[in-house]
């Protein structure tokens, strides 16, 4: 605010200095469980976020209709996350892990 420049020229200055700083940025929450988590989130609330606006959406007003809408996609997007996702990864994870027994350790050198 006190930098003596335009709007312009401020925005950017923020561009160039998050450009430079994102690389720290990464670096210091890529351990975040909290990040993960809320990574995790981002494709079921992508899939869910629709669906609760255009059921909910009609059905609520006043002030509180954006609020709701968001925790009722968050919600949705945690139920799925949990109940579909997980359990997906958890198999993913077991068929990848039997089949790399079943090929041996060096399969593709040996089928090169």
């Amino acid at each position: 605010h006190y930098l003596p420049f335009d709007a312009s020229e401020k925005r950017w200055l923020f561009l160039m200095l998050l450009t430079l700083a994102l690389p720290r940025i990464f670096e210091a929450t890529r351990r975040s469980t909290f990040d993960r988590r809320i990574g995790d989130l981002s494709y079921p609330l992508y899939i869910v976020h629709l669906l609760s606006f255009t059921l909910l959406g009609p059905l609520l007003g006043g002030p509180w209709k954006t609020p709701l809408l968001i925790t009722a996609s968050l919600a949705g997007a945690i139920i799925l996350a949990i109940s579909i996702e997980r359990p997906a990864e958890r198999l993913r994870y077991a068929l990848t892990k039997s089949w790399s027994r079943f090929r041996g350790p060096n399969w593709r050198s040996a089928a090169a």
